[in-house]
């Protein structure tokens, strides 16, 4: 009925191992053109105070939102975004 306090999303993230904020993305092209964008990417990003990088091997949770996106990013078809709904019945 209310928005989150700040200590209540920072409780949430703590809890779920996430920031508040998380971008998940992708690099394609021969691996000489990944190295490189990957080196931009990370040098702009690291700009942000805390920012911190994780590749799919470094989380081990299950039902990972980064492996699902991972999949995705992949074009491996997957439901798994579908439990997402499970909170509301018949969602």
């Amino acid at each position: 009925n209310k928005p989150l306090t700040d200590a209540e999303l920072d409780a949430i993230a703590e809890k779920l191992k996430l920031g508040r904020w998380n971008f998940y993305g992708a690099l394609y092209g021969p691996q000489p053109i990944r190295d490189a964008m990957w080196t931009v990417v990370k040098q702009s990003f690291s700009a942000i105070p805390g920012a911190k990088f994780y590749f799919p091997e470094d989380r081990q949770e299950a039902n990972s939102i980064l492996h699902t996106r991972h999949k995705t990013m992949q074009g491996i078809p997957t439901y798994d975004e579908l439990k997402w709904l499970d909170w509301l019945p018949n969602g």
